[in-house]
C-alpha cells in the first residue's frame, strides 16, 4: 500500500504559479538568481533552479548585501587593543608600525611613515592620515 505524501512547500508553490495563483515580483536583492514569489498576501524570496523554472529552492533567510569587510580591519582592531591610548590615532599608528615589523596578517613592513600591505597580490600604502579618516567614520556609526 502506498503512503501518501502532502506535496512539499516548493510543489505547492510550483504549481499556484503554473495556475495564476500566484507570481513572481523581481527581488530587490536580486543579483539575476532569486525572486520573490508573491502568494496570496504572503511574499517570500525563493532562488530559481533547474531549467525554466524547474525548481524552486527556498532562500533560508532574506538576500542581504553583506558588508565587504575593509582590508587591514583585523590588523587595525589588534592595534587597538594593544594601543596605550586606543582612542588617538598616533598610538594606535604606532602599534600598526610594531605590527607591520612583525609582517602581521597582509601587513609587509615600513617605509619612513607609510606602512606598506598586500591586498589582491599588490602592495599598498596606509598612512597616518588614512587612519585617522577610518577612526572618524567608525565613531560615526
Amino acid at each position: 500500500m502506498s503512503e501518501f505524501r502532502s506535496p512539499s512547500p516548493e510543489q505547492q508553490l510550483l504549481a499556484a504559479l503554473m495556475a495564476g495563483t500566484a507570481s513572481l515580483l523581481p527581488s530587490p536583492h536580486s543579483r539575476g538568481f532569486d525572486e520573490r514569489l508573491k502568494l496570496g498576501h504572503k511574499t517570500v524570496s525563493y532562488m530559481l533552479t533547474g531549467p525554466n523554472i524547474g525548481f524552486l529552492t527556498p532562500l533560508s533567510a532574506p538576500v542581504q548585501k553583506q558588508r565587504r569587510r575593509a582590508v587591514m580591519a583585523d590588523e587595525i582592531a589588534v592595534a587597538v587593543s594593544t594601543a596605550t591610548n586606543p582612542q588617538f590615532a598616533n598610538s594606535v599608528f604606532v602599534e600598526l608600525i610594531k605590527l607591520a615589523e612583525k609582517k602581521y596578517g597582509c601587513l609587509v613592513g615600513v617605509d619612513d611613515d607609510v606602512i606598506k600591505y598586500q591586498a589582491g597580490g599588490i602592495v599598498k600604502f596606509f598612512t597616518l592620515k588614512q587612519l585617522r579618516a577610518r577612526m572618524e567614520r567608525a565613531k560615526a556609526v
